[in-house]
């Protein structure tokens, strides 16, 4: 069967997924750059809400 899900196939997909989150898609930001642009937002807010 050309279409059976096997282990080797699901960790190929988690390879290439973890790959894709690591190093970013094109268009789209890394997991990286998205966690520091979420980190500096949350800064500016508690900056703008704690006096």
């Amino acid at each position: 069967m050309a279409n059976e899900l096997t282990q080797g196939k699901i960790m190929q997909a988690l390879d290439w997924a973890y790959e894709k989150a690591v190093a970013g898609v094109p268009g789209l930001d890394s997991a990286d750059e998205m966690a520091q642009d979420y980190l500096k937002v949350m800064a500016a807010w508690r900056t703008a809400l704690i006096p």
